[in-house]
């Protein structure tokens, strides 16, 4: 989806995350299956149970 000429946003559904979370079950593998669909340096976490992942997905993302 173009937002303007010079940015793209690309949406990904994450709907596995959300029963782990809720669960309080690990989601690493999960995390790391979507994460690995991210081409961008910014991300929105549109969801919200998904700020609980934050500091998760910022050490994923620098691995």
């Amino acid at each position: 989806m173009t937002v303007r000429s010079n940015k793209f946003v690309n949406a990904i559904a994450c709907p596995l995350l959300v029963p782990l979370i809720e669960k309080n079950e690990d989601c690493t593998e999960v995390l790391k299956k979507y994460l690995s669909q991210v081409r961008t340096n910014k991300i929105v976490l549109g969801y919200t149970h998904y700020p609980i992942l934050t500091d998760k997905i910022k050490k994923l993302i620098l691995i």
